[in-house]
């Protein structure tokens, strides 16, 4: 990349500061500003060079044991602001640089700087918290709409792929516990994050994994792909000084992750984003494991520069993916919990230890597709007093199952049933996976036969799943033509395409027997308005992909279910190859068994039941924080639970909303 240019993938409103490794004729180490297309000339500044020694050991220990637990923190973090904004002075890049952040400024605009040092003796400095020559104050701190830094780090590979595409919903997040050590606070960070989360409803999937082993942590990460790996645990050292993350598994011989092992850890999936939650995970100790992820095609690293304690970092993890469930970019939501963090304790600077590297450009890490549909119209559209989609907890692994690979128009597989016995959340789950599906851009028919308050017939089920339609694509050519062929079936046997289209009468009564009529039996012309609406939803289903969700089987006469609707519906949606029309049929036990062979031998079947052990706890954290609970309440709520499940022999959803309903008449809450 010549030094001249400005580098063509920097963003607008983005500096790049640059200081490189000593020059051969010993004039010092190059320095150079680069500013982003938010720049009008996109301009270049080319620095003095700074002198090798231009800090000397003094200084540079300052700088470096910045986070030693006998070094008082405010006079720290002055001194190393100061020096490295005496630095950027001295190389004539201050000026230039501050004159990019006041126009960002004044424009309403955050600024970002990439600090591109290449020297490895200086590399690890806290250049975040660089300073104006006079001010105690760290600009990544300031007020106005903020400064964001990251360290910029890129491998040399010729084979790595620097493109990332926006992402499709759910964003997935795997939280690896690396050891049980209570003073790390695990599972109570691990539950503020799942409950940051929780809105935008349907935004994230999140799951955990405890203490895992290699292989174990190698499947998780093949089954889930997830975007983003978070780490909680202890950094140690190696015989090199190199800093390791070490995984305690139960009853077995500790393991880490290194520099050199990381790449076998990533075989099965390479995360854009890993949070190394853990002491020292950005300082000069762990450079090789840094160096290491980004050459796995990690595009961009969180850790701390020195030791934090678990309250602290729970903090920080709590704001960070607050700020990214706020869609933040990464740069930001670190600013924000850099923040929060400061406000929380103002006598302390736990906020100058988070510290971002990235590979590239921080604002395509977890970009969103920008056609994805928007967050309050489709919570609208899902809102349901029966179901509260807010409280569809911790069915992680039948959640990931349902998903189907996560693809982003609806399950892979073509036929899904969602079984389960009374209260065990089926109905909840499904509409919550629908809801996700719908972000993406697909259409979702919600279609409950208990609705209609009645014996339900099969031309209750067809009217039905046209009203839906015509809800999620009113006017669309394909609904019009499937209710003229209706029409004409109500009125005589011939059907054909011509116009004008006729609609379906405001009683849309079928008869047995229409006068006039002279052909045809009504099961005939049952069998063909099924085919239509078949053939409608594989039309409409083919642009944007489609999941009919079908509820209360068990509405219909088992011979309906079995002989019409089964066979000239459901099926003939699942024979289309490469079709995007897919069927989840929602049945209770009972209901489970009218699906016949061999479709019951073909569908992909998921059971709902009571929460497995490992679940247990979360699931009732999470239950409890969704409705507001303090972290002292979910402790008594959870004991109340405990009763139940005794009781009960293990939880369902059900459990969980009569006992909040006991729990709110204590504390006052509903």
């Amino acid at each position: 990349m010549p030094d001249q240019h400005a580098p063509a993938w920097l963003p607008p409103r983005t500096a790049l500061i640059r200081i490189g490794t000593p020059a051969a004729d010993g004039s010092g180490h190059p320095t150079l500003l680069a500013l982003g297309g938010g720049d009008p000339s996109g301009a270049v500044h080319h620095g003095r060079p700074l002198p090798d020694g231009f800090l000397d050991q003094n200084q540079l220990r300052a700088c470096r044991e910045l986070f030693d637990p006998d070094t008082p923190m405010s006079e720290a973090v002055r001194t190393a602001g100061g020096l490295l904004g005496d630095a950027l002075l001295a190389a004539d890049l201050l000026d230039p640089w501050f004159d990019a952040i006041r126009k960002c400024h004044a424009d309403g605009h955050p600024a970002h700087t990439l600090l591109d040092i290449r020297c490895p003796r200086l590399r690890t400095l806290p250049w975040e918290l660089v300073a104006a020559p006079g001010d105690p104050v760290p600009l990544c701190i300031g007020v106005g709409p903020g400064l964001t830094f990251a360290r910029l780090l890129r491998p040399a590979s010729a084979l790595l792929n620097t493109r990332l595409d926006p992402l499709h919903l759910p964003l997935r997040l795997l939280v690896v516990i690396g050891d049980t050590d209570p003073r790390l606070g695990a599972e109570k960070e691990a539950g503020r994050i799942r409950a940051r989360l929780t809105e935008p409803f349907g935004e994230w999937h999140v799951e955990v994994v405890r203490t895992p082993t290699s292989d174990e942590l190698a499947s998780r990460l093949a089954d889930l792909t997830p975007h983003v790996l978070h780490f909680i645990g202890h950094q140690q050292r190696d015989g090199t000084g190199a800093g390791v993350l070490t995984v305690r598994p139960p009853h077995q011989e500790p393991w880490d992750i290194t520099g050199a092992t990381v790449h076998g850890v990533l075989t099965a999936h390479v995360p854009r984003l890993v949070v190394l939650n853990a002491c020292d995970t950005a300082g000069h100790a762990a450079e090789p494991l840094l160096t290491g992820l980004m050459s796995s095609g990690v595009a961009a690293v969180v850790g701390m520069s020195g030791g934090i304690e678990s309250g602290p970092a729970g903090r920080f993890a709590e704001e960070f993916y607050a700020a990214l469930g706020r869609a933040e970019t990464v740069d930001r939501a670190v600013l924000t919990a850099r923040q929060a963090l400061l406000r929380a304790d103002l006598a302390r600077v736990d906020w100058a230890r988070p510290v971002l590297v990235v590979r590239d450009t921080r604002d395509t890490v977890l970009t969103r597709l920008p056609a994805l549909r928007v967050a309050n119209e489709t919570d609208k559209r899902f809102a349901h007093k029966r179901w509260n989609l807010r409280y569809a907890v911790d069915r992680v692994t039948e959640r990931r199952a349902l998903f189907d690979g996560f693809a982003p128009t609806g399950p892979d597989a073509p036929v899904t049933v969602v079984t389960g016995g009374p209260g065990t959340g089926k109905a909840t789950l499904v509409r919550s996976v629908l809801h996700t599906w719908y972000r993406n851009g697909a259409l979702t028919l919600w279609t409950d036969l208990e609705e209609i308050g009645r014996t339900a017939t099969w031309l209750d089920l067809v009217l039905k799943v046209v009203d839906r339609l015509g809800d999620a694509a009113p006017g669309h050519p394909q609904l019009r033509l499937l209710e003229h062929r209706l029409a004409q079936l109500h009125t005589q046997w011939a059907t054909d395409d011509k116009e004008p289209l006729l609609t379906l009468g405001p009683d849309r009564i079928w008869q047995d027997f229409v006068p006039g009529n002279s052909v045809g039996h009504l099961a005939d012309r049952r069998h063909t308005a099924l085919r239509h609406l078949a053939d409608a939803l594989l039309r409409i289903g083919s642009e944007t992909g489609l999941v009919l969700a079908l509820r209360s089987l068990g509405a219909l006469e088992h011979l309906t279910v079995r002989q019409l609707l089964v066979p000239h519906l459901v099926e003939p949606l699942a024979a289309q190859a490469g079709g995007r029309a897919k069927v989840v049929l929602v049945a209770n036990e009972e209901e489970a068994e009218l699906v016949p062979f061999p479709l019951s031998d073909t569908a992909r079947w998921i059971t709902l039941k009571t929460f497995a052990a490992d679940d247990l706890d979360a699931a009732v954290g999470d239950y409890g924080r969704a409705h507001d609970l303090s972290d002292d309440e979910v402790l008594r709520f959870a004991r109340i639970m405990d009763l139940y499940r005794e009781q009960h022999g293990g939880l369902v959803p059900d459990h969980l909303k009569t006992g909040m309903g006991t729990f709110g008449k204590r504390v006052g809450r509903r």
